[in-house]
């Protein structure tokens, strides 16, 4: 999640006008590094929206939570032919999504990956 709060708060401190949605993927609240920051950094933007979603198990499972349906729910305001998708995490979690992601049809070429471990 740091490389994204980054980029959040470069955004704002720039006053982007790209929008963008966090889809912030733990087990338990607990594990939501920067919950607080990133609600306070937000506060009265709109250029920015986030989707929480808590999982029980191990990365394999989140075929189950993210599919070209879910991407829509979760985002339904993004084009995915025009998004850029930023994935972090660990290595395991970041080649699932990436996975997910290009059998929903999005270009290997739209998805941005950062992958840490030890953690």
């Amino acid at each position: 999640i740091t490389p994204v709060v980054s980029i959040v708060r470069w955004s704002l401190s720039v006053e982007a006008d790209r929008r963008m949605h966090l889809v912030y993927v733990n087990q338990t609240e607990d594990e939501e590094l920067f919950m607080d920051e990133l609600m306070e950094d937000l506060e009265g933007t709109e250029l920015f929206s986030m989707t929480r979603i808590r999982r029980k198990g191990i990365e394999s499972e989140l075929h189950v939570l993210l599919t070209q349906e879910h991407l829509g729910e979760y985002c339904p305001d993004v084009d995915p032919d025009y998004a850029v998708w930023y994935v972090s995490g660990k290595p395991r979690f970041v080649y699932e999504v990436r996975k997910i992601l290009q059998n929903s049809g999005i270009s290997g070429a739209s998805i941005k990956t950062e992958k840490f471990s030890g953690y």
